[in-house]
């Protein structure tokens, strides 16, 4: 791990030129020096709208920045949609077995670009729940989350309103959930210590862990689907190989859309301590030599390493 921060580390910051970080709008690159860049840069600073890290044990805010910002937060609203799926289960509800047919109004309110199995989901196709969940936490699939919502809350609104009731539990403030999946709307907003909250929650229960920390997952075929389907967690964080893999991520997901930008929330454990980190409104960043660096998951990284460092 301290040779992948060396490596990632001396191509944003020994380069002779790097692109200045991008403006509040996300807009236009300022070319400047590399060490003049990194001089005049804080003694802690993370290059994202809004993170913190926190030790999940006492519950203490190891550091944060703008973590009360006002956000989207794109699929790491899926974190929320788990949660509910998995206390419906533990409460017997519902059971990761249980049948449920896919229904074209579930379908219906989603562009093509929400759905992230191939083939998509179809009307009129049975899964079961814990099928369901695994294409929604695995390769993040919005049609999914409003199969589930219809199962648990008879229609996405009230499901909706579930999600926000049980925020408001956890004590988040400035949240306000509008679909399970994140799907961009501009109704929809949280920040960081409220992703942060509701983590600290779900992990809480082994089932969600199960889920939150897969790197991959098979689908069966189904009445609809002569083949399986076949699924990769969108987490490089947690896919041995990458670049950006920590081997001490034991959960994350991850969350991107044009407004939202990048946006991460990892469960990381090492040593005996656990630490829980969230990473919103992050970039990608291109270097002058055209190597591009995706922020929320260096920038991840860097928080869970902060955070064991300073854990007590």
């Amino acid at each position: 791990m301290k040779l992948l921060f060396k490596n990632i580390k001396k191509k944003l910051y020994t380069l002779a030129l790097i692109g200045a970080m991008l403006s509040a709008a996300g807009s236009n690159y300022v070319v400047v020096d590399a060490e003049e860049y990194v001089a005049q840069q804080p003694a802690i600073a993370f290059d994202a709208a809004g993170c913190l890290v926190a030790n999940n044990t006492t519950g203490r805010i190891i550091y944060s920045q703008n973590a009360d910002a006002i956000l989207e937060p794109a699929s790491t609203v899926k974190i929320m949609t788990a949660l509910l799926a998995v206390e419906a289960i533990e409460r017997g509800d519902i059971a990761l077995d249980s049948p449920v047919l896919v229904s074209s109004t579930a379908l219906a309110s989603l562009p093509s670009d929400a759905s992230h199995v191939e083939p998509r989901l179809m009307a009129g196709e049975a899964l079961n729940v814990d099928q369901l969940l695994s294409a929604m936490m695995v390769s993040s699939d919005c049609q999914a989350c409003n199969v589930l919502a219809e199962l648990l809350g008879g229609s996405v609104p009230n499901f909706a309103a579930m999600m926000n009731a049980r925020a408001a539990q956890l004590g988040c403030v400035n949240t306000n959930f509008t679909n399970p999946s994140g799907y961009p709307d501009n109704k929809m907003y949280t920040n960081a210590t409220s992703l942060y909250l509701i983590t600290a929650e779900a992990i809480k229960h082994p089932l969600f862990n199960k889920y939150f920390g897969l790197q991959s997952a098979v689908i069966p075929a189904t009445n609809l689907c002569v083949a399986p389907r076949i699924l990769v967690n969108t987490d490089a964080l947690m896919i041995p190989g990458n670049i950006y893999y920590n081997p001490a991520v034991i959960g994350g997901k991850t969350g991107t859309a044009n407004r939202a930008g990048q946006c991460l929330v990892s469960v990381a454990e090492r040593d005996g301590k656990k630490v829980i980190s969230v990473v919103l409104g992050a970039r990608n960043r291109t270097m002058i030599d055209g190597n591009v660096i995706s922020m929320r998951y260096y920038e991840s990284n860097r928080l869970i390493e902060h955070g064991f460092n300073n854990y007590w």
